[in-house]
């Protein structure tokens, strides 16, 4: 199994394609990439606007308003997660842009 586990047939730069065919657990301290996949939608940013991911080992309820429930029940997904970037560790995002039709 590779540290990603992903489907190399149906993966795409921007949206990655878990298995999930095994869970691989971490030791503490312990770093591992990762692939997360941001939902398309179809917001509109104007230039002064930002974009800030939350990025959560959990599901957070309600769900705003409009948006469909995706929860998975429980999970063993615990502990602190952080979120290494700069030198050795390639963090970035991939933010697909459309143009205007």
């Amino acid at each position: 199994m590779s540290a990603l586990d992903l489907d190399l047939q149906r993966s795409t730069p921007e949206q990655p394609w878990h298995t999930h065919r095994r869970e691989e657990r971490l030791k503490p301290g312990e770093t591992m990439p990762d692939k997360i996949q941001i939902w398309p939608s179809g917001t509109r940013f104007r230039a002064s606007q930002q974009l800030r991911p939350l990025i959560q080992g959990r599901h957070v309820q309600p769900y705003p308003r409009g948006v469909v429930s995706m929860a998975h029940g429980e999970t063993s997904n615990a502990g602190t997660h952080v979120i290494r970037a700069g030198a050795r560790f390639d963090s970035h995002m991939l933010v697909p842009v459309a143009s205007r039709a």
